[in-house]
């Protein structure tokens, strides 16, 4: 619409999200919720309707620098407050959604906030603590974990384990919090061991794939109050676990004899530097043979 074309400076849709997962939006924001007009308007526009993450910025920021936007999303957004979820269209290839090609969908408003937009949680003025010793420790199905973002100024903690049991995440995220192994952070991923998670590549890539937003996005309480920071679990979800039904999909990779007729081939083949396959870094997120995990394998 010709309204929309004025609200609309700028898109990203970061190759990560494979184009519909994560789109970021920059606008010419004018009155308290315009942000969320504008996520509605587009999720309710042709292919759009996929989309499953939307981070909304002001105008002046570079959608196409992701650091950028991430230390405006850490600064701007309040999870309680400026994070918002719907039910919607998912794209018939999203294996994470409950059902068939219908899921939800996040937005994040990372817009300056107007007065009477609402005031700020007392988290945004919190000093970040991440005890990694304390994480270790405590819970021994964590396998690593990255903070290095939050050193670089972004509130976005990175958890790698080992998932065995129903509530696994949920009661390792309150337990975290009301011990304060972890304060002030706003948003914790967890993923599933095996991923590399000090690639920030894949960590978007897989939790993007991973998550079907209603479900696997969750807050937890401390002193009976919930808690300002988003948990999100983007491991892969299985019926023990998750009580999920459908199938689940391998990460799809070259087999041995495969990458070691390439290898052998490398030299003749004019290219430079020689490059090891990528499958190899993948092969630890493959479950069993064959395009589909089984569900009772993993634990």
């Amino acid at each position: 619409s010709s309204d929309l074309m004025q609200e609309l400076i700028d898109m990203d849709m970061p190759v990560e999200g494979v184009f519909h997962n994560l789109v970021i939006i920059s606008i010419n924001k004018s009155f308290p919720g315009h942000a969320l007009k504008v996520m509605n308007t587009l999720w309710g526009a042709g292919q759009m309707m996929f989309n499953k993450i939307m981070i909304v910025v002001d105008k002046e920021i570079n959608v196409h620098d992701y650091v950028e936007v991430a230390k405006i999303v850490s600064r701007h957004v309040d999870p309680l407050q400026d994070i918002d979820f719907i039910k919607g269209v998912a794209d018939i290839l999203d294996h994470s959604s409950r059902t068939y090609a219908l899921g939800s969908k996040i937005g994040i408003d990372a817009t300056r906030k107007l007065p009477s937009e609402g005031q700020k949680s007392s988290q945004t003025e919190e000093k970040w603590v991440i005890n990694k010793s304390y994480l270790a420790k405590t819970f021994p199905k964590i396998k690593e974990i990255n903070d290095t973002l939050a050193e670089q100024g972004i509130s976005v903690l990175i958890i790698s384990l080992k998932k065995m049991r129903k509530g696994q995440i949920n009661e390792l995220s309150a337990k975290a919090v009301q011990e304060n192994g972890i304060s002030g952070i706003k948003f914790i991923v967890f993923l599933d061991s095996g991923i590399d998670i000090f690639n920030i590549h894949d960590v978007v890539w897989m939790c993007g794939n991973n998550i079907d937003p209603m479900r696997d996005c969750f807050f937890v309480k401390q002193n009976d109050k919930t808690y300002p920071s988003l948990f999100i679990d983007g491991t892969r979800k299985t019926y023990e676990a998750d009580q999920f039904e459908r199938e689940w999909p391998n990460v799809i990779v070259m087999d041995d004899e495969t990458i070691k007729s390439i290898d052998n081939k490398w030299p003749k083949l004019g290219f430079n530097d020689f490059i090891p396959s990528p499958s190899l870094k993948y092969n630890a997120l493959v479950k069993n043979r064959g395009p589909v995990n089984k569900q009772n394998e993993g634990f």
